[in-house]
C-alpha cells in the first residue's frame, strides 16, 4: 500500500477514536451526570414518604393477573 493511504487511514481511525472516546467521557462523567440531573430537577425539601408513581390501589385486572402469575419460582416449585 502507498505511504500516504496508510496514513490517511490511521490518521482518520485516529481522529474517529478520539471523538468517540471523549463522547463517551463526556456522557458517563458521574460529575456532569449529577451536575446535569441537579439542573433538571432542582433541588426542592426532602421527604421521608415514598409515594407510588402508577397509584396506591391496584386496578382489577391487576390483582386478577397477580392471582394467576407466582410470585416467584419458589413458589411455584413448591406447590408440585
Amino acid at each position: 500500500m502507498d505511504v500516504q493511504l496508510v496514513t490517511m487511514f490511521g490518521l482518520l481511525f485516529a481522529a474517529v477514536a478520539t471523538a468517540t472516546g471523549t463522547a463517551v467521557w463526556w456522557l458517563t462523567d458521574p460529575q456532569a451526570t449529577m451536575r446535569r440531573l441537579s439542573q433538571v430537577t432542582g433541588t426542592g425539601p426532602v421527604s421521608d414518604r415514598f409515594e407510588s408513581v402508577v397509584g396506591d390501589a391496584p386496578s382489577a385486572l391487576a390483582r386478577r393477573a397477580r392471582s394467576v402469575v407466582p410470585k416467584s419460582t419458589c413458589s411455584a416449585a413448591a406447590r408440585r
